[in-house]
């Protein structure tokens, strides 16, 4: 079976290969800017990918931008696509998705989280454990919906959005992009690009 390599191992390359296991796909190396000092999987550490010969490059095929932050992660996977390599989306079996749902490149969908039918999910993008995604909702590329955090149906949701843990969307709200909305934030109007929410109901910081 082809290896996934991983770029980027933090917190969050720690949880994704929980995923990889779980999908009977093999993950053996990963690139970091430093070795890890805690790698409780014991991968092979192949340096920082920039410093990548174009032959390296080759002996790579399948990735996964495994970085949290939705503007590093963004740049991280035009940058290895670039190179050719592809990055396939990676879904916990115990996740509960719709039929009619499909997932673009580079998309981690964690345990038991809930994607319903007619939702929309662009490439990029994080879907945190227990989360859930009604009907009808559309989630921007490379966003991050945070552990418990539940959208309502037709919810709208734009690209590098941050929504914390156990937040609540009322339905038929649009989040512009690169928004934040804090975790346990209640949000009941509609929210513009760049601007952050926090409190219940939810209000601008």
């Amino acid at each position: 079976m082809e290896n996934i390599v991983l770029v980027g191992y933090g917190g969050h390359a720690i949880a994704l290969i929980e995923i990889i296991i779980s999908m009977k796909k093999d993950v053996f190396d990963y690139f970091d800017k430093k070795k890890s000092v805690n790698d409780l999987y014991s991968l092979i550490y192949r340096g920082d990918e920039d410093g990548l010969q174009d032959a390296e490059k080759a002996t790579f095929r399948l990735f996964h931008p495994s970085i949290g932050n939705n503007n590093q992660r963004s740049k991280v996977y035009l940058k290895c696509t670039a190179w050719g390599w592809k990055a396939p989306a990676l879904v916990h079996p115990t996740a509960i998705v719709s039929s009619k749902v499909e997932f673009p490149e580079a998309v981690s969908v964690f345990p038991g989280t809930i994607v319903e039918t007619g939702v929309t999910i662009e490439k990029g993008c994080i879907l945190n454990n227990r989360s859930v995604i009604s009907h009808g909702g559309r989630i921007g590329s490379f966003s991050h919906i945070g552990p418990g955090a539940i959208l309502c149906g037709d919810v709208q949701v734009g690209s590098q959005v941050f929504i914390g843990a156990g937040a609540i969307i009322k339905e038929g709200i649009t989040i512009g992009d690169r928004a934040i909305i804090g975790a346990g934030t209640i949000v009941l109007n509609n929210v513009l690009p760049d601007q952050k929410i926090i409190g219940n109901p939810g209000k601008t910081i």
